[in-house]
């Protein structure tokens, strides 16, 4: 009888390890699921970007050896562009959010961010010179994990909201470990050597963490 209960409770702890090792297997497997998507999210957003920042230029190459100007359909365009970018920022912020940021596609996607907001910051740039647009350009310059850089992040989003279409930021962490050159070149010209940084319309610059009035403050003076 002794032999059969004690038979019976390593049934039971077999059982139970069994049932345990399987649990555990799903977790992994639907966690990879998870971040195999959200991956593939991410990249898909990326070449969106691409994409229309190709058929941009393409555009404003053909009006141009036409002789045509066009202001209002590049700046339609272009806004496009800001908001694919800005979609792309956030689908890598869930990155952050799941603490994934350690992970070789992170590291092999955010450079990539960084390249194509320095793009979609210059072509905006040329087109507020060209056909003075209304449009604010805010580089921020931040630091992740950063309190003070944090805050101005929700600031900035909020002056986004108040303002849509008529403010674009393009953010930049200060201390990304994967060297990219054209984001080393924007924090020389703009002397940033701390974060939070902040740079209104080329013009304006705010070092540490800046309120909202003065920033907003700037924006309209243009």
């Amino acid at each position: 009888m002794e032999d059969k209960i004690a038979r019976y409770r390593k049934y039971l702890v077999i059982t139970a390890l069994v049932y345990s090792a399987i649990l555990v297997s799903v977790g992994i497997v639907v966690g990879w699921a998870a971040d195999h998507a959200r991956i593939g999210a991410v990249e898909d957003v990326y070449h969106q970007t691409v994409l229309q920042m190709d058929s941009y230029l393409v555009e404003e190459q053909f009006m141009n050896s036409v002789g045509r100007s066009d202001c209002n359909l590049l700046s339609a365009r272009l806004s496009e562009v800001g908001k694919t970018v800005a979609k792309f920022g956030q689908k890598l912020s869930i990155y952050e959010a799941h603490h994934l940021t350690r992970s070789p596609e992170y590291y092999y996607l955010k450079p990539y961010y960084f390249l194509t907001e320095i793009k979609a910051y210059l072509l905006m740039r040329k087109l507020q010179q060209d056909c003075n647009t209304d449009y604010a350009l805010v580089l921020f310059f931040y630091r992740q994990g950063d309190d003070a850089s944090r805050q101005q992040g929700y600031i900035l989003d909020d002056i986004v909201r108040k303002m849509p279409g008529r403010v674009h930021v393009f953010s930049f962490d200060v201390n990304f470990p994967v060297d990219v050159g054209a984001v080393d070149l924007l924090k020389e010209y703009y002397d940033v050597n701390t974060a939070p940084v902040v740079v209104v319309n080329d013009r304006n610059r705010f070092y540490g963490l800046t309120p909202e009035w003065k920033i907003l403050q700037a924006i309209r003076s243009g």
